[in-house]
């Protein structure tokens, strides 16, 4: 029971207990038993627990947590086996070499204790660990321990490709300045030769177009409204010792400033921002409030998942928009236009309404069905993200590509089509104008050469409305890997209502 650095010491200790000849875990239990503890939270950084001493009355206070906060409460330290007074010089000592494993990636723990005499602490005493009735202060410090804590495997490839996609990663994380900036070198969040801390927000030449920027919780609480601002324009963001209320606040500060942030997380401390985010991720292993608060759960904990997320995410609106392009020329401009046509220039209706519910539910279903399933173009990933509140679905430059551009061609051919069936029966355009009602005979003919033309239009709009940035021929819907044989079947389906 426990986080994994708790799980990490006990399997460590018993992995070594047998060999060194101290006691199993269970029977450590027996003899030094708990009488009051106070858990780890995030904003003390650190949790304690007194025990009875055996064979004493005495107790015996333990504390663990952030080796920073365990060396300014310690007044003695461990040495040699004897305990010492504490100097300028020894607690510098052990900074620096702290400092040394955790520049290295290494999560650090530090521990420190402190007797507590029989004669003031009795059995029948009772600890309060809400409103210490006890010393905290003037401890010994016994040590530190160095947790080596990987990222897991793609985590790397993952950052990268989303960086590609012009996605911002910015790391948020409870671990030392030092061990932050360790793992985010390591894992290609911060690829910037420089690294900008506080001090560097408020130099007057700033300038974060070619700089990282590392930030403590404790520096957090410093900044302003100007220095926020300069924080949020950083490339390469990391976020080091935070607390859960600071976590949110980081991800307010983005929105503030128009940014879609997605936070992930697995603990009850990433609860308020997982909530708070545009898109909350919690791990499938992590804690069940997390879950609660999320948006979406990744099962199998990879995080290389959330790159297929977002590649996912920019098929189906990339789709759409491709879906929408195919149906507005035929399914809307150019059944328009003949209506138009009739009732401003008297010309015959070119299409029948039969004909426009035969293109709006039948030949045109197909094709956009199949467009629904199409393959992420290779330069989705490459392309930046969205911007809220002003790319949307439907845009101006989309209605005018679709209604001016393909629909004029479009309705255009299928109206020199109908035109050039009257011609041949002898009937000019100037023998239709200005007709009002007086239609030709053999209308429900030329009504079919128009649907015809426009039909087989749609089909070539099909073919070239499946990519945005690359030419049709390039990305055929019959071979190789941008292959999307339902469109044969759909073809085939429009050809036979067509027929």
């Amino acid at each position: 029971v426990g986080d994994a650095s708790d799980s990490a010491l006990l399997q460590y200790y018993m992995a070594t207990s047998e060999a060194t000849g101290k006691p199993a875990v269970d029977a450590l239990r027996q003899e030094w038993p708990k009488v009051a503890e106070l858990p780890f939270n995030s904003t003390n950084k650190y949790m304690l627990s007194i025990h009875s001493v055996p064979g004493s009355g005495d107790k015996l206070l333990l504390m663990k947590g952030a080796p920073e906060r365990m060396l300014e409460r310690c007044s003695t330290w461990m040495s040699g086996g004897a305990e010492r007074h504490m100097t300028a010089e020894n607690h510098a000592s052990v900074g620096r070499s702290i400092t040394e494993a955790a520049s290295q990636g290494q999560r650090i723990l530090g521990f420190c204790s402190r007797k507590l005499e029989c004669k003031d602490f009795g059995n029948e005493y009772v600890f309060d660990v809400d409103d210490f009735n006890f010393p905290t202060k003037d401890l010994t410090f016994m040590g530190w321990v160095a947790l080596r804590d990987p990222p897991r495997q793609g985590v790397s490839e993952a950052v990268a490709r989303l960086r590609e996609a012009h996605i911002r990663v910015a790391m948020v994380t409870g671990d030392m300045r030092e061990t932050a900036q360790a793992i985010a070198g390591h894992i290609g969040i911060i690829t910037a030769n420089t690294v900008h801390n506080f001090e560097d927000l408020q130099k007057p030449d700033f300038d974060a177009s070619r700089a990282a920027v590392i930030i403590t919780g404790p520096e957090l609480e410093r900044l302003d409204p100007v220095h926020w601002e300069r924080v949020c324009t950083y490339r390469e963001a990391v976020f080091a010792r935070t607390t859960p209320k600071q976590k949110l606040e980081i991800v307010k500060a983005f929105q503030a400033r128009g940014e879609c942030v997605a936070v992930t997380g697995d603990g009850v401390n990433d609860s308020p921002a997982l909530r708070q985010a545009d898109c909350g991720i919690a791990m499938g292993s992590g804690s069940e409030v997390s879950k609660e608060a999320a948006d979406l759960i990744i099962l199998d904990d990879r995080f290389t998942n959330v790159v297929l997320g977002v590649q996912h995410g920019r098929r189906c609106f990339a789709n759409l928009k491709k879906v929408i392009i195919y149906l507005l020329p035929a399914g809307s401009w150019s059944e328009m236009l003949p209506v138009m046509t009739s009732v401003f220039l008297g010309m015959p209706l070119a299409l029948s309404s039969f004909l426009m519910i035969v293109i709006c539910c039948c030949t045109d279903v197909g094709p956009s069905l199949a467009m629904v399933y199409e393959k992420p173009e290779s330069s989705i990933m490459r392309a930046p993200p969205r911007k809220i509140g002003r790319d949307h679905l439907v845009t101006g430059k989309l209605i005018l590509n679709a209604y001016l551009f393909i629909g004029m061609i479009e309705a255009g051919i299928a109206y020199a089509t109908f035109f050039s069936y009257y011609a041949c029966q002898g009937k000019y355009p100037s023998d239709l104008l200005l007709q009002f009602g007086d239609a030709p005979d053999d209308l429900a003919t030329g009504q079919c050469y128009y649907f015809y033309a426009l039909v087989v239009m749609q089909f070539g709009n099909a073919l070239t409305s499946r990519t945005a940035r690359v030419p049709a021929y390039r990305h055929t819907a019959f071979m190789g890997q941008t292959r999307n044989l339902r469109f044969l079947v759909a073809f085939a389906v429009s050809a036979i209502i067509f027929f």
